[in-house]
């Protein structure tokens, strides 16, 4: 009842905040005919069917993630009855030439017994940890194969190691879907040419139709397919009773990196209301894989689950405060944050959602140096200069709200108005965006905007660490304090 009261009355204090502001719902920093909402790509179109030919069973679905460190995981979907001619992935460092193979460890397959998929089994979802050292090295590019009589050859390059100081590039979007305007994004995220691609949740919107996870993992095939991409889990992964579970398929379809075995299922519940779950959800544990930890280069990636318990006596907040703790800044300077519903919303979109868990997570943000913090959730882009507790400060994270990836909903394109001085550039378009991580101080940042398909930079700016905020001194709760 405690942790109850104490989430209500952070949303209340929150409606005290907001009463009294005015609203302009044109209110953007660019003037700009935006692109209209678009409706969810037909199944026989030709991104969503990939190089799937009909009645022929091939492996498909094909991503890449992370492992525990010094490995990469390659996975995909087979749904022959031969699957152990598809289970195991021949790779090596030169074209059609594979010295090394690995067989899938986690073979995994579940079934939908209620509407919309009521019927639907999925293919064997099969995860492979490439872990020859001899091949994955960072910066070699490894050609794969998945079967002996797979017809197509994949490539990627091994990022950095963790704690490598070297310049990376990362991908960031949220809310994708898999409209035209996706479509459009995934163009230009191919551009980047980037080391690694982060999305902060709202991933397929297949909303229970298990069919269109199977689309959208054959839509993102070539990209995802290249680069790894780190993933967290937003409200469009919770179909609940999907296979007796919450997020069955968004757990099944994806590697949690840092693991070396497959997460947990979350349990199911009963019917739910969604605003409850948003103010006080249930603590589905770390082993569920809805929150967790990586480092590429000298980047410290935290993703956080929005839909898990993140009060101080839940699994989140003591793993998070465990996390923070133990990061050492000279090995990875940069700490990025990735989460679906923002702190920091001039949207009308959303509001106070995400304010419980920010009034439980923000110290721990800020007290242990956090540089930026990536969410989506609203369906626009924004960008606040630094920010702790609705006010500037040079030591805070930059919140970045990245919820315009292209889904079927459309663009929220109301803001509140004045808009407050920590809240930097708004926009409500479609687009991505892109963190160049240049060296331990520096980084830049740019929105990719869509223009009728094309490319247009709309906003970058330079994020620059400053060393001395991220000096840390331990509290005896473990969380720490900016000296």
């Amino acid at each position: 009842m405690a942790v109850r009261m104490a989430h209500w009355m952070a949303l209340g204090w929150l409606v005290l905040r907001v009463q009294g502001v005015q609203m302009d719902p044109h209110r953007n920093n660019v003037e700009y005919v935006r692109a209209a909402a678009s409706p969810t790509l037909p199944d026989d179109h030709p991104a969503l069917v990939g190089h799937r030919r009909q009645g022929e069973h091939v492996p498909e679905q094909v991503h890449l993630g992370f492992g525990n460190g010094k490995d990469m995981v390659v996975s995909w979907v087979y749904d022959g009855k031969d699957k152990e001619t598809f289970q195991t992935v021949h790779y090596g460092v030169k074209s059609g030439e594979y010295t090394a193979e690995k067989r899938a460890e986690h073979v995994v397959q579940y079934a939908c017994e209620v509407d919309p998929c009521r019927g639907y089994l999925s293919g064997h979802i099969m995860h492979a940890r490439l872990d020859d050292a001899s091949l994955i090295q960072p910066g070699k590019e490894v050609f794969y194969r998945i079967g002996k009589s797979g017809d197509e050859e994949f490539s990627f390059v091994v990022p950095p190691r963790p704690g490598d100081q070297v310049p990376m590039t990362i991908s960031v979007v949220g809310d994708m879907g898999q409209t035209n305007n996706s479509l459009a994004t995934l163009r230009h995220m191919e551009a980047d040419e980037a080391d690694v691609a982060m999305i902060v949740g709202d991933l397929s919107y297949a909303d229970g139709d298990q069919t269109r996870w199977d689309s959208w993992s054959r839509m993102i095939q070539p990209l995802a397919s290249r680069i790894p991409w780190l993933t967290t889990e937003g409200n469009h992964e919770m179909e609940i009773g999907v296979g007796g579970s919450w997020y069955v398929a968004y757990q099944s379809r994806f590697w949690i990196p840092g693991k070396v075995e497959p997460q947990t299922s979350a349990p199911y519940n009963p019917p739910f209301n969604e605003w409850e779950v948003l103010v006080n959800p249930p603590d589905f544990g770390e082993d569920a894989g809805l929150y967790h930890t990586y480092t590429v280069g000298p980047v410290k990636f935290i993703m956080l689950g929005t839909y898990t318990a993140y009060d101080k006596s839940s699994s989140q907040y003591k793993w998070l405060a465990k996390v923070l703790g133990r990061i050492d800044r000279t090995l990875t300077p940069w700490v990025v944050v990735g989460m679906h519903a923002p702190f920091y919303n001039t949207n009308f979109a959303h509001q106070m959602e995400a304010n419980a868990m920010k009034v439980f997570l923000e110290d721990l943000l800020y007290y242990s140096g956090v540089d930026i913090v990536f969410a989506g959730h609203v369906h626009a882009y924004e960008r606040t200069h630094q920010v702790y507790n609705d006010k500037l400060n040079s030591c805070a994270p930059t919140y970045i709200t990245i919820g315009d990836g292209g889904n079927r909903e459309g663009l929220e394109g109301g803001y509140y108005w004045p808009q407050p001085d920590w809240s930097a550039f708004r926009e409500a378009s479609y687009g991505h965006g892109k963190l160049k991580v240049e060296n331990a101080t520096h980084a830049h940042w740019e929105w990719v905007r869509n223009d009728d398909g094309d490319a247009n930079s709309a906003d970058s700016t330079w994020i620059v660490r400053e060393p001395q905020c991220s000096t840390a001194v331990p509290f005896s709760n473990g969380v720490h304090a900016i000296v």
